[in-house]
């Protein structure tokens, strides 16, 4: 079945980031939000009723603040409801956006460098490029992440959920991933890493093309 597909990428990366996952995907019709880091205007296209929305990492709490009512589903790829650990919460650590708050001030690049070498995208071919990163949004993201927190939006929602983890994901670990979704809505890929619609697109594809809502 055709379907439209709402897509909402993580921090540092932009709307470029899905190309190899919608190789995948022929068969649907993409409509991409940008966040602009990249010095790309950020824009959040208008999508037709009936929009499967998929996030990436922060992608899915992008989609929660503004999620479309009428969405068929929701699908999560390595995403989180809370990005940092708090009481019985097995979250990041709130050193890690801290540090890197710290670093964006005097060296924005090297940040972005960092985090993504961090998340596995060293070993990824064609790699999505820097380009002119934007620091303020760079920083209003990382800001997003280190107070975030969407677990109450999430409990609320009605429609479908499937949340897409890898056992290997180096920033939400899995037991991260199991705090934030039911287990019944987990499917879990023994590697990955934290950037699997790049390095697992294929398993991606089929659990999305798999999803009935």
């Amino acid at each position: 079945m055709r379907r439209a597909l709402l897509l909402a990428h993580g921090w540092s990366y932009d709307s470029r980031f899905w190309d190899v996952l919608l190789a995948e995907l022929p068969d649907h019709d993409p409509y991409r939000i940008e966040a602009g880091y990249g010095g790309a205007a950020p824009d959040w296209p208008l999508v037709p009723d009936g929009a499967l929305a998929i996030g990436h990492s922060a992608g899915l709490a992008t989609l929660l603040d503004r999620l479309p009512d009428r969405c068929a589903g929701l699908v999560a790829i390595n995403g989180f409801t809370r990005f940092v650990a708090d009481a019985g919460f097995p979250g990041v650590p709130d050193r890690l956006p801290r540090r890197m708050l710290t670093r964006l001030q005097t060296d924005p690049s090297g940040t972005v460098r960092q985090f993504r070498a961090g998340c596995g995208d060293d070993a990824v071919p064609d790699r999505p490029h820097l380009d002119q990163l934007d620091p303020d949004r760079l920083r209003s993201g990382l800001q997003a992440l280190e107070s975030g927190d969407v677990r109450d939006r999430f409990a609320a929602l009605t429609l479908p959920v499937l949340a897409l983890a890898a056992c290997d994901d180096p920033i939400v670990r899995p037991a991260h991933a199991s705090a934030c979704f039911p287990a019944a809505a987990l499917r879990w890929s023994e590697t990955g890493g934290h950037l699997l619609p790049l390095t697992r697109p294929d398993w991606c594809a089929r659990q999305i093309e798999a999803f009935a809502c």
